[in-house]
């Protein structure tokens, strides 16, 4: 198991998620089924190219080689980047698409409204949870629904006159119905009442001349994948569809047929179907793709990109796009997961050269739980993160690597209400103490911490009471807010030179505390930062200026306020107030 880490920390269990196995299993088991006999091995070469490519990714996904096998039999060319399918498909998906979003913008009944900007084929009727409604949302009876349809007829010459659509849960053409100019009154009934609760109706859409004569009895499409780059949206890989055999759709499934298109727009041969048999021209009209260009292209590609930005929360995008005779894109559907295969046979690897810069990111955001002397570990691509006890201890000790890798911060959280715990040390390692790590460990006596710390998050130590010893933190650069609020038996506080600020009530509540001395450094106290240190009698700070806000010192009855008031750039209402030497702040 690991989890991706993210607003939903998806977790991605093969074991124990049968669905999820399976269907892993099942794309992945397409390269024994497309196996031919020509196929030959990798080389030992190869091999090792492919072995030092993935090994970083190795802790979470492990290779399968027959996928580079397959590639390079059915292209002719090695790659060790090619992406399989069930990484694409399964795991990588759900990091570049919040998964909520993907199933809410599922249902085609409403992708119109959702892609409102787009030039759609028209809307006939929707049937939605079983009701019908006209292109409108309003609702209609069925028999208003069937004359809608029929009413199409005298719309279109053509030998079809609306197409049926299943709205939810079907790919790759699966389930599309062609309504023939033939069709009865009472055959469209039946299938409106008894087919599928969720169903979308559609006229059918007069497609550019070009893309009709690769094979005119099916709608040929253009599936574009598109990636969101922070404010950016780039064109990952572009392919051809195209039906054959009369068949109306262009899906892989149905025995569609599919050829490159290159970022300038041309087509590029051969055709692939979708078990890799590569065909030069197509096998029914002889439609040679080489080179020839596709209407309208910058139209459709700008299109794209400006509908992509809508929506952050899918990074990752195959649209599905015919053009009409005008040289318009008009958009027929989207989906989420897409399909590797389709871009991999006719463009190389599915991200081309950004491939590694791809992997990278994702598996940076992906780790696995590691058991290590009693603590548990995130293990990510290039450090590990304490994150908790495996069982409750007295005692935590954190290491310095993982496997091999650097642990570089305790995570949000960790150790957060450990209650027995009295003794804590942490590895040289570790730079940051996370969110709350250590709140409410309320036994605490002792935490030695390393020179490599850096940041001690927000509330970290928040609540340890009996807290009394902290080793000096020599290289820390941040204390964040509350991180020791309310350590009401810590007594000694040294900071070095690194530190610019103490966070809003970094210390208030500490009874105990008799000394703290900051560097060089320290330019600012926060808000209450030392509120009710009532015992603290040394205050040494280093720097020659520093602005102290609000309340900074208040009620740190022991205090001789003057010596620090002296060097304060600026003051902010009662800072002082209840110090030994001070009346009114």
């Amino acid at each position: 198991m690991y989890r991706i880490k993210g607003r939903l920390n998806t977790a991605i269990d093969l074991e124990y998620d049968e669905k999820l196995r399976k269907n892993c299993i099942r794309v992945m088991s397409y390269y024994d089924q497309a196996e031919r006999e020509d196929f030959v091995d990798l080389t030992q070469e190869q091999m090792d190219r492919l072995e030092r490519f993935w090994k970083p990714y190795e802790f979470i996904y492990k290779v399968d080689p027959r996928v580079h096998r397959f590639y390079m039999n059915v292209t002719g060319k090695f790659d060790e980047r090619y992406i399989p399918e069930d990484l694409q498909k399964y795991h990588m998906s759900r990091y570049f698409m919040d998964q909520d979003y993907v199933e809410a913008f599922k249902d085609k009944n409403f992708t119109e409204l959702i892609l409102r900007e787009l030039n759609t084929p028209k809307t006939l009727v929707h049937k939605i949870a079983g009701a019908f409604r006209d292109s409108s949302y309003n609702p209609i009876t069925v028999k208003e629904a069937v004359d809608i349809i029929m009413e199409q007829k005298k719309e279109t010459d053509g030998d079809k006159i609306a197409v049926m659509k299943p709205a939810m849960g079907t790919s790759r053409g699966s389930g599309v119905r062609p309504l023939g100019r033939a069709v009865t009154r009472n055959e469209v009934r039946r299938l409106l009442e008894t087919w599928r609760p969720d169903i979308e109706v559609q006229a059918i859409i007069r497609q550019h001349p070009l893309l009709a004569s690769i094979h005119e009895k099916s709608v040929n499409t253009i599936r574009v994948l598109s990636m969101l780059s922070g404010d950016r949206c780039e064109i990952i890989s572009i392919v051809l569809r195209a039906g054959r055999s009369g068949v109306f759709v262009d899906g892989g499934n149905r025995g569609g047929i599919n050829c490159g298109i290159t970022l300038d727009g041309k087509m590029k041969g051969p055709f692939h179907d979708k078990w890799a048999n590569t065909y030069e021209t197509h096998p029914e009209t002889g439609f040679n793709p080489e080179g020839v260009q596709i209407p309208g292209f910058d139209r459709l590609i700008d299109t794209i990109k400006t509908q992509h930005l809508h929506f952050p929360q899918l990074r990752l995008i195959s649209w599905d796009f015919s053009i009409d005779e005008n040289e318009n894109p008009i958009f027929i559907e989207w989906n989420m997961k897409g399909d590797t295969q389709l871009h991999q046979y006719n463009n190389g690897p599915l991200y081309g050269e950004r491939t590694g810069e791809v992997l990278d990111e994702f598996f940076s955001h992906a780790y696995r739980e590691v058991e290590q002397n009693g603590v548990l570990y995130h293990e990510y691509i290039d450090h590990a993160e304490a994150a908790g006890l495996a069982e409750p201890s007295r005692e935590i000790i954190i290491g310095e690597s993982v496997h091999g890798k650097p642990v570089t911060k305790i995570a949000g959280k960790a150790f957060s209400h450990q209650e027995e715990v009295e003794y804590v040390s942490v590895g040289k390692s570790v730079s940051e103490i996370g969110y709350l790590a250590f709140s409410g460990c309320s036994s605490l006596l002792k935490a030695e911490l390393p020179d490599s710390l850096e940041v001690v998050g927000e509330s970290a130590f928040n609540n340890c009471r009996s807290l009394k010893s902290v080793s000096p933190l020599k290289g820390v650069t941040h204390i964040m807010a509350r991180a020791f609020q309310n350590c009401a038996s810590l007594e000694k506080v040294i900071v070095g030179d690194e530190v610019k600020a103490l966070g809003c009530r970094a210390f208030s509540g500490c009874k105990s505390l008799l000394e703290f001395s900051a560097g060089t450094g320290l330019a600012r106290i926060e808000d209450r930062a030392f509120q009710g240190c009532s015992r603290l009698e040394k205050a040494d700070f280093q720097s020659k200026e520093i602005t102290v806000l609000a309340r900074g010192f208040l009620n740190c009855e022991s205090l001789e306020a003057e010596p620090i008031r002296e060097k304060c750039r600026f003051q902010g209402i009662n800072c002082f107030k209840g110090c030994k030497d001070q009346n009114n702040g």
